[in-house]
């Protein structure tokens, strides 16, 4: 009876959605959960013991209750603590295979090429070095548009332009050879 009354006495708090300043503060709880150790935890994230006790403190304090259990010589989860872990793992397995991605694809050309060229270009300069460019990036997906007529490269999308002789407007030409 005492804790129904405890219970429904209990002012609620209104939690606003997560914010993605609260991720380090998440994740930092889940490696002191795993570890069961506020230290070995703090050595593997590279801070003081102290910062991260201070970080998952004001986690706590933020969605206004306990995830921890903490004494001199332990560090145990909560019932909802471990709740909470089970539902956020997953979430944080998939940021870290997300961020693998990423650094997978850094260095690697990838995505759409569009390329705006002359017919002649095409056919004598691009078109006999296709095959060799599709082995040597296959992650990247070439555009060409041969077309004989002056295209605004911007204004309608391209990356590129290839151009035999014609001039071009000031602010789109590039010099070959000079680091630009």
């Amino acid at each position: 009876m005492l804790y129904e009354a405890v219970l429904h006495n209990t002012p609620r708090l209104t939690l606003s959605p997560v914010r993605p300043d609260q991720l380090p503060a998440v994740a930092a709880f889940a490696r002191v959960a795993q570890h069961a150790s506020f230290s070995k935890a703090a050595a593997e994230l590279g801070i003081s013991p102290s910062a991260l006790s201070q970080t998952v403190r004001a986690l706590e304090t933020r969605i206004g209750m306990r995830l921890l259990n903490r004494t001199t010589r332990r560090v145990g989860v909560t019932e909802a603590g471990a709740q909470f872990l089970q539902r956020v793992l997953p979430a944080l397995d998939e940021l870290g295979t997300a961020f693998s991605e990423l650094d997978e694809l850094r260095g690697k050309p990838t995505g759409t090429l569009r390329i705006s060229l002359p017919r002649l270009a095409m056919t004598t300069i691009v078109a006999p070095l296709l095959g060799q460019f599709c082995r040597a990036y296959p992650q990247i997906r070439l555009d060409l548009t041969a077309d004989d007529r002056f295209v605004d490269l911007i204004a309608e999308g391209y990356d590129a332009g290839i151009r035999l002789g014609e001039s071009l407007a000031q602010r789109l030409a590039a010099r070959l050879g000079q680091g630009n």
